[in-house]
């Protein structure tokens, strides 16, 4: 839901979950999907139309989102034992570019994006079975 500065309330659907909202009024976060088991990144313009942005992975989140309407979240790809999530950046135009996405098993998140297009984030490497280190990243355009 998003409240305007009147007061007023936007329902965004059910099973969604909003995370951002830029200087225009569009809303990230993410939706579940047509096969009802994944969710989808999402984008809400200001009247409460929803767009998916994610919809290229089975799971995907945005987190965080510019004034020029790029997001910045993740997504979930699944294997046989585990979740393996890697960082994406959504354009405003609907594609999407994979963010710093290494083959060791690392995960990573980007948490936040400026109007410069400057991503911020996490990744998560786990050197021995049942640790892990987490190292801030920035992502420049």
């Amino acid at each position: 839901m998003t409240w305007g500065a009147n007061g007023t309330v936007t329902d965004l659907g059910p099973h969604s979950s909003a995370n951002a909202i830029n200087a225009s009024g569009t809303v990230v976060g993410r939706q579940l999907g047509a096969d009802n088991i994944d969710y989808t990144a999402t984008s809400w313009s200001p009247d409460g139309t929803a767009t998916a942005i994610g919809s290229a992975y089975e799971y995907t989140t945005a987190v965080a989102v510019n004034d020029a309407g790029v997001s910045v979240g993740y997504t979930g790809v699944k294997v046989p034992s585990d979740q393996h999530r890697f960082a994406l950046l959504f354009e405003a135009d609907g594609s999407l570019t994979e963010l710093n996405v290494t083959p060791d098993g690392s995960n990573s998140y980007a948490t936040s994006i400026n109007n410069a297009g400057v991503a911020v984030g996490v990744r998560i490497t786990f050197p021995t079975p049942g640790s892990s280190t987490r190292t801030a990243v920035i992502w420049r355009p």
